[in-house]
């Protein structure tokens, strides 16, 4: 899986995901999603910014939205 950053006019350099062994058919999960983000948002977050996102399984759950809450990124989705 891919993930990148883009917002007005600029973006992010692409970054594969790493498999999470643990999850269901050692796919991709909010563990592995919060990692990236983790590593990446806070780098590129400025204030008036909103994250924008779709309703994938890996970025709906608590933990992912906790994150976000907890630095203060709104979250539009």
């Amino acid at each position: 899986m891919i993930w990148a950053g883009i917002w007005d006019g600029d973006h992010t350099k692409t970054y594969r995901m790493n498999r999470d062994k643990g999850s269901t058919q050692e796919g991709y999960s909010s563990s592995s999603y919060l990692k990236i983000i983790q590593g990446y948002i806070l780098a590129i977050w400025q204030s008036g910014i909103e994250f924008t996102y779709n309703d994938t399984p890996i970025y709906t759950p608590s933990i992912v939205k906790n994150w976000f809450n907890e630095n203060d990124i709104p979250l539009v989705g």
